[in-house]
């Protein structure tokens, strides 16, 4: 037995052995009726010697919800099983295949959910088609990605997508993508947040780019590195976790009239721009309402 969720419902079904039969490219069964629950139904249709589970949801948009055995090595997501058209990676589809080297993702798909890859450890290099529209949050984090390109067609990056990805040494955006831009090797959306930007050796000093207004959660995760950030005059707002895991963090520089960071244990919750370790540096005389620190103009560093 198997106990699989739809829609928000557990639902007890037999799967039968994951073992499925060696089957060449293209060619597809269903192995299991399809069950339906409320406004979803569940496949699990046979494909290139693997067992894919897709749920069809009430507006007919299906999405890959899992794969037996873990994928390994390149793998390709095509955008088609049988009769069926896939247009959306679901949440966590891919997580934790560590085996993962490189994928390949067909035409057709047009969204990749939450963390679908995360903790893919071995992944260097995803191939993104044209007709992706959303990349969703934590999608690709902590894995071995090298380099990624955003797609033209792209309109919404979650936070965190990038992070983590500590090998992370190129960010390309195609020229004729409205909703995102590089600057001096940061991701930065239309709205003039900031998500991600490229690890180059191991960066010490970091300093978003002019017309920033936002530092977007998990944007800077996981660099040991970092002892030196320096924010600029439009900074208005640092998230939740956006230098998580920065340690060794000695100084923080303000250079515009104030900034607002993140400072959630001032609000009950555990939930802070920086580490423990750093927030220590800052004052904490200028509290907003909603759990902000607000920073006026200058530097804060170790006494």
């Amino acid at each position: 037995m198997k106990s699989v969720i739809i829609a928000g419902l557990a639902v007890a079904t037999v799967v039968g052995s994951l073992e499925a039969a060696p089957e060449k490219e293209g060619s597809e069964r269903d192995v299991k009726p399809s069950i339906t629950v409320g406004s979803a139904s569940e496949n699990v249709v046979a494909h290139a010697g693997r067992l894919w589970t897709v749920v069809t949801d009430a507006g007919g948009v299906t999405e890959v919800r899992s794969v037996a055995p873990k994928p390994a090595g390149d793998f390709h997501i095509p955008s088609k099983l049988g009769t069926t058209e896939i247009t959306r990676i679901g949440e966590r589809a891919f997580c934790g295949c560590d085996k993962l080297e490189f994928v390949w993702i067909s035409a057709g798909i047009t969204e990749i959910g939450k963390e679908a890859f995360s903790a893919c450890s071995n992944l260097k290099c995803v191939r993104l088609p044209d007709s992706i529209r959303k990349i969703g949050a934590g999608a690709f984090f902590c894995t071995g990605l090298t380099s990624v390109m955003i797609p033209m067609g792209v309109e919404s990056i979650g936070h965190g997508a990038f992070s983590g990805c500590k090998d992370l040494a190129r960010i390309c955006v195609e020229e004729s993508c409205s909703r995102y831009r590089m600057e001096n090797g940061y991701l930065i959306g239309s709205d003039r947040s900031l998500l991600a930007f490229e690890r180059k050796d191991k960066p010490e000093v970091v300093e978003p780019p002019e017309g920033v207004v936002s530092i977007c959660n998990y944007a800077f995760y996981g660099i040991p590195s970092l002892k030196t950030v320096r924010l600029q005059a439009d900074l208005a707002r640092i998230e939740c976790d956006a230098f998580k895991g920065c340690t060794d963090i000695a100084k923080v520089e303000v250079k515009g009239e104030s900034v607002e960071v993140a400072a959630g244990e001032i609000a009950d919750v555990s939930m802070n721009a920086f580490d423990a370790n750093v927030m220590k540096l800052l004052p904490k005389n200028n509290v907003t309402t909603n759990g902000y620190l607000r920073l006026a103009h200058g530097e804060y560093k170790a006494k």
